[in-house]
């Protein structure tokens, strides 16, 4: 019986878990954005990247990602929600700060979205480097932009929605 509880619950915990593909490609501004997802309990992005877009599981982390015409784009958070966030937009702040010292520019940014408490933006000072850092109350996510190109970011930013 205990073993039969036991493969319930795996199944069970499994069949909330997604990631990958979210429907059909579009196009924007000529450029071919490919739908992607990520579901788990409480934990949960959409998003859209732009070519052909893969998701992998690594180190207990979740990405869908895209290199188009030799910029990286991702997508990554914690498999299971496990930050607790602080309690102002200012201690969150710090915590980037101290993380990231004089490397980034940091700039907080207003969050249009019901689950997520924090935003802000990080540019890297000596890379061709953008992410958007999303915080919900028990997750942070990351939409990361690496390369020679770096302007669809804006595009790219505003299709990442935090739904859990």
């Amino acid at each position: 019986m205990l073993h039969f509880l036991v493969l319930f619950l795996a199944i069970n915990s499994l069949s909330a878990f997604s990631v990958g593909r979210d429907g059909d490609p579009y196009f924007e501004e000529a450029v071919s954005w490919q739908p992607v997802k990520y579901v788990n309990h409480d934990c949960g992005y959409k998003a859209a990247l732009p070519g052909d877009s893969r998701s992998c599981l690594a180190n207990d982390l979740v990405y869908n990602y895209s290199e188009f015409e030799g910029t990286v784009y991702e997508i990554h958070t914690n498999l299971n929600g496990r930050y607790q966030p602080p309690k102002t937009e200012h201690e969150f702040l710090t915590q980037i700060e101290v993380a990231f010292g004089d490397i980034v520019e940091i700039q907080p940014i207003l969050s249009n979205q019901r689950k997520v408490k924090y935003v802000v933006d990080l540019v890297w000072k000596e890379k061709n480097k953008m992410a958007r850092l999303f915080c919900s109350s028990n997750q942070l996510y990351w939409a990361l932009i690496e390369g020679n190109d770096l302007s669809l970011a804006p595009f790219f930013f505003e299709t990442v929605q935090i739904t859990k």
